[in-house]
């Protein structure tokens, strides 16, 4: 996985503070659905960096969700409008 992941992996909390339980061997496919995952969220936020509204289409696309680029357009519009006040780099 990219070096800048963060992942959420099991712990045992005790009353000496919590320890991480090891997974030996990460299985490849759990791996590779994580690096797709990471891959979207990479470009949803190269795309609000940027304030660059196709880049964030092509995120929505990417992701999966939204399979028709005219709904994801659709979409990204009411998020970005929903969320402008957070979000002014896409409306200078």
């Amino acid at each position: 996985l990219p070096g800048h992941s963060v992942l959420e992996l099991p712990a045992a909390a005790t009353g000496r503070g919590v320890y991480p339980l090891s997974i030996p061997d990460f299985p490849e496919l759990p791996a590779s659905i994580l690096r797709k995952r990471i891959a979207v969220v990479d470009l949803t936020v190269e795309a609000a960096l940027r304030g660059d509204r196709k880049l964030f289409v092509e995120a929505l696309l990417a992701d999966g969700a939204v399979t028709d680029e005219k709904t994801a357009s659709s979409l990204a519009d009411e998020l970005l409008e929903a969320h402008k006040a957070y979000l002014p780099q896409f409306f200078n």
